[in-house]
């Protein structure tokens, strides 16, 4: 089917999804480009609606249930939320894991708290992905998961990766009294590769600003990243990687 104007409803749809509060009340939001699109085709998410660009013939393998639409590329232009089109647009679904959480089996958790970048956050989701995280856990206050930065930086891990939402720390310690718990933070003399992990381990990486709550972070082990110069603290992400390699190196010591 081809869409000609920028007042259709679906276009108009579209354009809403890129504000948070239109993603929650429709239960949608977008992915852009091809290799993100069918990622997530692969990830069985459902896919009510895609786009594609007059000057190309659709080579997306989708389901009946997607509409596929062709559109020019003025209208492309004005749906996406990059700033240089990409060929392909989907609207997806929500499918953030409402299921009973189950930590029974799980060895690595990473929890987010409070994180405000997205593109910090879904560099993480690649980055957790790739070392084997189990469980995402982001506090109240961190970025809304189908923010578009968040499913870009995510490179298609978004789909794969295991990630829930709570409101504060305080409402999953309990589940995890199993685990070791590490707190990142500048405050303490222990460095990062002083801890032992090969247990199960919980990771608490805070917010670019504020950090971890103090009334929480001095009832578990702190550790910090050493550095030198006049650095006052790495990049949320790059931190984050920076300590899951160190436990991906020790399990495979």
């Amino acid at each position: 089917m081809n869409i000609t104007s920028k007042d259709n409803r679906l276009i108009k749809l579209v354009k809403k999804l890129h504000q948070k509060k239109e993603r929650k009340e429709n239960n949608l939001f977008i992915i852009e480009g091809e290799k993100l699109i069918k990622e997530a085709i692969e990830a069985n998410i459902s896919i009510p609606h895609l786009f594609h660009k007059d000057s190309i013939e659709n080579n997306i393998q989708t389901n009946s249930e997607t509409e596929v639409f062709s559109i020019n590329q003025n209208i492309m232009e004005s749906i996406s939320t990059t700033d240089s089109a990409p060929p392909y647009l989907a609207v997806a679904e929500f499918f953030e894991n409402k299921n009973k959480i189950d930590f029974t089996n799980s060895e690595l958790i990473l929890v987010v708290d409070g994180l405000q970048d997205p593109g910090n956050f879904g560099t993480i989701i690649r980055t957790a992905e790739a070392s084997g995280v189990d469980y995402i856990i982001a506090t109240k206050g961190t970025v809304d998961l189908y923010n578009p930065k968040v499913v870009r930086g995510s490179m298609g891990s978004i789909f794969r990766q295991k990630i829930i939402y709570i409101d504060t720390i305080s409402d999953i310690l309990n589940e995890l009294s199993e685990f070791q718990i590490v707190m990142t933070t500048p405050h303490t003399d222990k460095n990062f590769y002083d801890i032992d992990y090969k247990k199960k381990t919980v990771i608490f990486m805070g917010n670019e600003g504020q950090g971890i709550d103090k009334e929480i972070l001095n009832k578990y082990l702190g550790v910090k990243i050493p550095m030198f110069g006049k650095v006052e603290s790495l990049n949320t992400s790059i931190a984050t990687s920076i300590i899951l390699y160190e436990v991906v190196r020790q399990k495979n010591n």
